[in-house]
């Protein structure tokens, strides 16, 4: 590992080496000099170890505390204001933290309806929920209105279940007209799975913002993860040529299209081709399904190569089940290869 002096310091177990001392550092006898990992993998070096998040998540408690108090020592703590008009003490804020931990509806529901209507308590809450974030797998979905996202994402919905996976589905539909809010088409689709306990499922509207995702999706997928959801799926309004934002909040991106459309070609034209993951021809019991997945192939045959990663073209019908196990399959095979290769990427 070093040496002391002119006396050489060896390990006396096997493992990766997470760090020293800085050269020229003077150390008295019995002083602890790095760490060494058994597990033997380099990857862990890039990530948080569960330690770390619990010495970082009581100095966040301690910040919060201190942020959500008067500056006067003397003063009782301020109250913050939220969506429905209430106001939540600092002790408030703490219990509303552990009930989003403890995987309670209520709690979840109201820190979500904070972060889509950025109230005052939204940031405070989302920093309080930064040591518990980071343990989901978040898989984007997009592609064109009429693709079948939905009934894609429900399907996969019950693959993570059958696993014993919780999830969290966050469903992105265009803003009402009327009201400004979500109109809800996507969730209606997915009643089947809405009843399942182990899944929530949260609407949201754009409210303009172009790139397929509410602004505010980020921070709802947090409240997800905090809570405990195993994997998040979000799923873009269907707007074709400008869902980019996807890449940003998601670790594994899923390009859904469908034989008949030509969305080979937009997706070409859109650029699509650069932020997929996977890719999945739709509906593969129409006409050309075949062709289109020859056709996808070819195009990311020229794709430069970014990574390790090698990316797949399926055959997919949600109806019938065909190629969603291999899909599912898939989706876990990448989180490995993230978790290997670049677990900044899944951390998003």
């Amino acid at each position: 590992m070093g040496q002391v002096n002119t006396q050489d310091v060896c390990a006396r177990i096997d493992g990766v080496l997470r760090g020293l001392v800085r050269s020229g550092t003077r150390v008295a006898a019995h002083a602890k000099l790095g760490d060494i990992d058994p597990r033997g993998k380099a990857a862990y070096c890039d990530t948080i170890s569960d330690k770390a998040r619990a010495i970082s998540g009581s100095v966040l408690e301690v910040i919060l505390r201190t942020f959500l108090s008067s500056s006067d020592p003397g003063a009782a703590p301020e109250s913050i204001a939220t969506a429905t008009g209430d106001r939540v003490e600092p002790s408030g804020l703490t219990n509303r933290v552990a009930g989003i931990v403890a995987g309670r509806l209520g709690d979840m529901a109201g820190a979500m309806r904070e972060v889509e209507n950025q109230t005052a308590l939204a940031a405070p809450l989302l920093t309080a929920l930064r040591p518990y974030v980071g343990r989901a797998h978040r898989i984007g979905i997009t592609g064109p209105p009429g693709v079948g996202k939905s009934t894609f994402i429900s399907r996969l919905v019950e693959l993570f279940r059958t696993a014993g996976s919780s999830v969290g589905v966050i469903a992105v539909d265009p803003s009402s007209p009327s009201s400004g809010g979500a109109l809800l088409g996507d969730r209606l689709r997915m009643d089947t799975v809405a009843r399942d306990s182990g899944v929530f499922i949260r609407s949201m509207a754009t409210r303009g913002t172009a790139g397929g995702l509410a602004s505010q999706a980020a921070g709802v997928a947090d409240v997800l993860d905090a809570a405990g959801k195993a994997a998040i799926l979000f799923e873009t309004v269907g707007v074709g040529q400008t869902e980019f934002d996807i890449a940003a909040v998601a670790a594994t991106v899923i390009n859904l299209s469908m034989p008949g459309t030509g969305d080979a070609i937009q997706s070409m034209k859109s650029g699509l081709m650069e932020i997929g993951d996977i890719f999945v021809v739709h509906k593969a019991d129409l006409p050309g399904a075949a062709q289109m997945q020859a056709d996808l192939e070819s195009v990311l045959s020229m794709r430069p190569v970014q990574d390790a990663w090698k990316r797949t073209v399926w055959l997919a019908d949600s109806l019938t089940g065909t190629g969603l196990k291999d899909i599912y399959n898939n989706i876990n095979a990448h989180r490995d290869f993230l978790n290997n290769t670049a677990p900044d990427r899944k951390m998003r």
